[in-house]
């Protein structure tokens, strides 16, 4: 049972991660007072009514966001919906201890299109259908050695392999051992995670465009074996370098791999936007539009820098 918990807590706190953020509070009951005024409102209803320890409660009641409130009516609003739905008292301290401003999330607007998600993805407990047995998946994963911060990770990453049934899990599995991962290495979390996230239709047309630049194919699985997340980009990312290579636009070519770890907005200033002339070909590639002008260089002259 300690197995659901540990699941469902993570699955709440990833919500709640989501629900507060930057401008999802309900500011209609602070009122401008100073933020450094202890809140002795607050303080006694956290204790009473949450169980926090003294200790716990003044850390939430003192911090600016907290000493101002005037009203319980959110706070007690939040607490009435995670109740509803079926988070025991446990789970719902739980929540308020990671992320204490979720007392001040609106509770139709953020907290119910959420949970209400997770339910029908069957994650979280519904008051009125009993919670999905997800036993047997977790303690298959921990077989194969995703555990801990590994599980965690999975769990954000691609949190449909969750609800998967058992037969669907274990053939995700061996196409993973079968593409050279071992169950003993740290990297195989990750190779689970690209490839449950890929047909095998292109997972094939992806290593087809890699071998295009020069690669064997065990070349190729070598370096997903070591790098699994580079599947993980976009085909039209690997266009821009095929494009690239083809133009003899680069003076050195770059590592691979390197290449494959840029995020979006480096990619772009790194290998579309400097080269001027060909700026707008590359982009229509990957992305199948154009950007204003504003996001090209005014000068041509670098055109052929050594984008390494």
């Amino acid at each position: 049972m300690q197995t659901v918990n540990s699941l469902q807590l993570q699955l709440l706190h990833k919500i709640i991660i989501k629900a507060t953020e930057p401008n999802f509070y309900r500011f209609s009951s602070l009122t401008k007072i100073p933020t450094h005024t202890p809140n002795a409102l607050f303080f006694n209803y956290l204790i009473e009514t949450l169980n926090l320890s003294n200790t716990e409660a003044q850390s939430i009641s003192n911090s600016p966001r907290f000493s101002n409130i005037k009203s319980l009516e959110n706070p007690q609003s939040v607490l009435d919906y995670f109740r509803s739905v079926g988070l025991s008292e446990t789970e719902i301290r739980s929540s308020v201890l990671f992320q204490p401003r979720i007392l001040l999330s609106d509770v139709d607007r953020i907290l119910k299109p959420k949970i209400e998600f997770f339910q029908e993805m069957g994650l979280l407990a519904n008051h009125n259908e009993p919670r999905k047995e997800i036993v047997k998946e977790h303690a298959f994963l921990e077989s194969c050695g995703i555990v801990g911060s590994q599980l965690s990770f999975l769990l954000k990453a691609r949190h449909m392999i969750f609800v998967m049934e058992e037969s669907e899990l274990r053939d995700l599995v061996s196409r993973v051992l079968n593409l050279g991962f071992s169950v003993n290495s740290r990297i195989f979390v990750y190779g689970l995670a690209v490839v449950s996230g890929l047909s095998k239709e292109t997972f094939d047309r992806k290593l087809e465009l890699i071998r295009s630049f020069g690669f064997t194919k065990h070349e190729v699985m070598e370096m997903f074996q070591k790098q699994p997340t580079m599947l993980g980009k976009s085909e039209e990312q690997l266009k821009v370098m095929q494009i690239l290579k083809s133009k003899r636009l680069l003076k050195k070519e770059p590592s691979f791999v390197s290449v494959l770890k840029l995020c979006e907005e480096e990619f772009l200033d790194k290998y579309v936007a400097r080269f001027t002339d060909d700026a707008q070909e590359l982009l229509v590639a990957y992305k199948g539009h154009l950007l204003d002008s504003s996001f090209f260089p005014s000068s041509s002259d670098d055109k052929n820098l050594d984008a390494s």
